[in-house]
């Protein structure tokens, strides 16, 4: 659920029309150092690895690459936060 909430936030927040971006940069900091710190926890590592798994197969499945006009949105994402387990992420 965390990695379809923080992809819902990226879109809202327009997030994908720059090559790379502050809040990005954000994240993978954060997630870093939540790592770094529980690095003999199972759990947390594989709460991480989930999300990030998720996070990643959403950012493949709805946005493009950077292009001459920057990054843009494939299709239009689901409009319900859950309908991402409907579309087949999950599945």
């Amino acid at each position: 659920v965390g990695a379809c909430i923080t992809f819902k936030c990226l879109l809202h927040w327009n997030a994908f029309q720059a090559e790379r971006t502050t809040i990005f940069d954000k994240i993978i900091q954060s997630v870093g150092s939540i790592l770094e710190e529980n690095q003999d926890n199972n759990e947390v590592l594989a709460h991480w690895l989930t999300n990030s798994v998720t996070l990643l197969a959403l950012f493949r499945k709805y946005v493009r690459p950077p292009s001459e006009s920057g990054m843009q949105r494939r299709s239009r994402a689901p409009s319900g936060l859950f309908a991402f387990k409907t579309s087949g992420i999950f599945s």
